[in-house]
């Protein structure tokens, strides 16, 4: 007798592929329409205040001269047309959004879905060999597609307004944005195969990342301009969207991400289901002392703090290297206060500045505290809570333990970032008390952080499945802070924010909006306690 038919390697790719794009179709929205939005707000937002090139001459001769600004967006091309001043500003953030989207889904498509037990219930299932690993890979190819091809054609579109815009520069872009995250893709699925956890995979690729902007970095500061084809972030510069548009650079970007593809192929096919290419350093022999569900959290989550105090001070600090020429700027751009002004509402143009300097670093710490609520959602998912709940532990002590551990965090980064922008800002402003100010509007804006903390442990209260609303959250917060005015938000929509309100020790500022925070905080922190407390675990 013969025995049952081997499948095809690849059978079940397209249910794999329609399974995936069920699941993930609202994240890879809530990624895609905010970096549409931006590059739909910006060519217009140049032409309004700077609509001649003599009008941003000053702006830009500035941003030459300014380290922080050289550092976080690289070189701003010549002679500084409205395109070119797109790509330069919000392509540089386009470009990590990609880079961070991509990386997420490969490691959570292939490292993740491996861990839960979907792809060994995939292969059980009939499907074939190669067949959950080409199906996360398409995912995330047909994703950062799909990205790049709205970039170019939300460009393509405002051509009849902006008239500096061109179509060959929107489809340099266009393949700029696909080529990163063509790359990052391969890097995911890369770590994937390397490491035997999805955090330790994640945690590589951000350090790829890292390095990735480091080189940029060497590459345009130390004039060694060769490095920028072995980084991604530099390959912006080589393509030159609204420059020179060479496109063929992006075919050297796309093979280096095919060549990443085919070594973590390779890895693959050698190694066991569920185990990494390298030793895992999730277990150790030696004995964990802990007094408790609070100790326990802070005990595993070292690296997690560790990371997130790099970041923050880190990009505190690049922020507030660019303020090095604000004073000239604000003296001799009158496009540039007008922006600011825009952005920030009236009042001292150096408090508006500091404000929105802020605005990026309180955000970072809002999303690495969040993650803490979060984590206990996935640790309910997978199952751990119940064992925890098991082991004597009581439901209270959990979540109080969860949302005081979030806080602790919060209230750690947020000074670290407010010391390391004032320490920095010290060295670059003298007046206004502008050192004094960067520290304070940081660490009051702790009262929106801790809104957001207690939002995420609400809505964990009442369900799991809920906890990803709060960054919607998040993300209304910054676009009405930073955009709202440039879409004429009303006042109060703009208000309506975990982010930007302020105390301000050297002037008249409203102290209403913080206090409707804090009674939000508390509100919900109740809700979410109640609500944990009498739900089933695990509540789907």
């Amino acid at each position: 007798m013969s025995g049952p038919a081997t499948p095809s390697p690849l059978a079940g790719v397209g249910s794999l592929l329609a399974l995936a794009a069920r699941r993930r179709w609202k994240i890879a929205l809530a990624w895609m329409v905010p970096m549409w939005a931006l590059v739909g707000i910006m060519p217009g937002s140049y032409q309004d205040f700077y609509p001649a090139l003599a009008d941003r001459s000053v702006m830009m001769d500035q941003m030459r001269h300014s380290p922080g600004s050289r550092v976080l967006y690289g070189a701003i091309p010549e002679p500084g047309t409205i395109g070119q001043l797109t790509q330069w500003e919000a392509g540089t953030y386009i470009m990590w959004c990609t880079a961070i989207m991509a990386l997420l889904a490969a490691t959570a498509l292939s490292r993740g879905d491996e861990q839960s037990g979907l792809v060994e219930l995939a292969r059980g299932s009939g499907a074939g060999r190669w067949a959950p690993p080409v199906a996360a890979l398409a995912w995330v190819w047909g994703a950062v597609a799909l990205l790049a091809a709205g970039v170019g054609g939300v460009l393509v579109c405002q051509r009849a307004q902006v008239a500096e815009l061109t179509s060959s520069g929107a489809l340099a872009m266009a393949g700029v944005i696909w080529a990163v995250g063509w790359f990052f893709a391969g890097v995911g699925l890369l770590c994937a195969q390397l490491f035997g956890e999805v955090g330790a995979a994640r945690t590589a690729g951000f350090a790829v990342f890292g390095a990735a902007w480091l080189l940029r970095v060497v590459a345009d500061e130390g004039e060694t301009p060769w490095l920028r084809w072995l980084t991604p972030f530099g390959w912006r510069d080589l393509v030159g969207p609204y420059s020179g548009d060479h496109l063929e650079a992006v075919a050297v970007a796309v093979a280096a991400g095919c060549t990443l593809v085919a070594v973590a192929f390779a890895l693959d096919a050698r190694r066991e289901l569920l185990a990494g290419c390298l030793p895992s350093r999730a277990r150790t022999p030696r004995r964990l002392r802990v007094r408790g569900f609070f100790t326990l959290t802070q005990r595993l989550r070292r690296g997690h703090t560790l990371a997130w105090t790099v970041v923050a001070a880190s990009t505190s600090a690049v922020f507030a290297l660019m303020s090095s020429q604000l004073d000239a700027i604000l003296h001799d751009s009158e496009g540039t206060v007008a922006w600011v002004r825009q952005m920030a509402g009236e009042g001292d143009t150096v408090v508006q500045f500091l404000t929105l300097m802020t605005l990026v670093s309180v955000l970072l710490v809002s999303i690495a505290a969040v993650s803490r609520v979060m984590a206990l959602a996935g640790a309910e998912r997978r199952g751990l809570t119940e064992v925890v709940l098991s082991a004597g532990l009581s439901r209270n002590s959990v979540f109080v333990s969860t949302v005081l551990d979030a806080g602790v965090l919060a209230a750690w980064l947020l000074v670290v970032s407010g010391g390391a922008l004032s320490l920095v800002t010290s060295t670059q402003l003298s007046d206004q008390h502008a050192a004094g100010r960067a520290l304070a509007f940081t660490v009051t804006q702790g009262v929106g952080v801790a809104a957001a903390i207690a939002v995420a442990a609400a809505l964990l209260g009442l369900s799991p499945r809920l906890t990803s609303l709060v960054w919607g959250a998040l993300a209304w917060s910054m676009f009405a802070r930073t955009f709202g005015a440039f879409v004429d938000l009303p006042q109060w929509a703009r208000d309506v924010s975990f982010l930007g309100h302020v105390h301000d020790p050297w002037g008249e500022v409203s102290a209403t909006p913080m206090l409707v925070q804090a009674a939000l905080a508390l509100g919900c922190v109740v809700v979410g306690w109640w609500a944990y407390r009498c739900r089933d675990v695990p509540r789907a």
